[in-house]
């Protein structure tokens, strides 16, 4: 299972990217145009509203993960999450967290 968490770790890294630098490459390092076309629309809002709470959500439990002893790379999950995104921090943090033996199994 970790292999397909590195690969989504490569995708969740290179597909965003891709568009930022395409953005980059046309405008710029523009920062007032970035905002306000991120926020253009309701639609625009409520992805990154969605991607942003997901995030939180993610950081939260990350930590609550490290502060009960189960997980010792929280650092890396939250500068992933914050730097490139949910789609990178996710599944890292499993690709990191050791494994564990469920009931199920």
């Amino acid at each position: 299972m970790k292999w397909l968490w590195a690969v989504f770790c490569v995708l969740g890294t290179l597909v965003p990217m891709s568009q930022l630098a395409l953005w980059i490459a046309e405008y710029g390092p523009d920062l007032p145009r970035m905002v306000q076309q991120v926020g253009g629309d309701r639609l625009s809002r409520f992805a990154w509203l969605d991607v942003v709470l997901s995030a939180l959500a993610l950081i939260a439990y990350v930590l609550w993960d490290q502060a009960r002893g189960g997980f010792r790379h929280a650092v890396w999950v939250i500068l992933a999450t914050c730097t490139i995104g949910v789609s990178l921090g996710l599944p890292l943090y499993f690709l990191l967290k050791p494994n564990t033996k469920s009931s199920a199994q």
